[in-house]
């Protein structure tokens, strides 16, 4: 079993290095699987090193998504006050809206992507009021 938890944590060091969230979550269970080495070995000095470590990863984890999300929102407002037209994911001004947009209610959607990254997302628009078209 300690040559799991060793892959486990391995693998966890290296998707985090990368700059893979789901790294945590493998350092988590190979802390866990070190406990129980730990325990049925009677190996106690073991937990000194791995019980913190368990604390760390998931503290580390919890950190690493409360900024995912602040940028998320950090970038959909930066979308927001460019008028759409700067990517919402690396920040390229070569984007474009295709296809039609599709309208429910006083929602309308269009579809949009980037050239640079690739990336595609839905545009949302909100009707906010209405102009009388005048020379009619």
């Amino acid at each position: 079993m300690d040559w799991l938890a060793g892959i486990l944590e391995l693998l966890g060091g290296w998707l985090v290095g990368n700059k893979k969230k789901v790294g945590f979550i493998s350092n988590v269970f190979g802390c866990s699987v070190w406990i129980y080495v730990a325990l049925t070995t009677h190996v106690y000095g073991l937990l000194i090193v791995v019980v913190p470590a368990l604390f760390v990863n998931t503290r580390n984890y919890l950190k690493w998504r409360k900024e995912e999300m602040a940028n998320k929102n950090f970038k959909e407002k930066k979308y927001m006050d460019e008028g759409g037209n700067v990517c919402p994911y690396c920040e390229s001004t070569d984007v474009k809206a295709f296809g039609q947009v599709q309208v429910d209610g006083a929602s309308g959607y269009q579809s949009a992507m980037c050239n640079q990254c690739e990336s595609e997302w839905t545009d949302v628009y909100t009707l906010t009021g209405v102009e009388e078209i005048t020379g009619v």
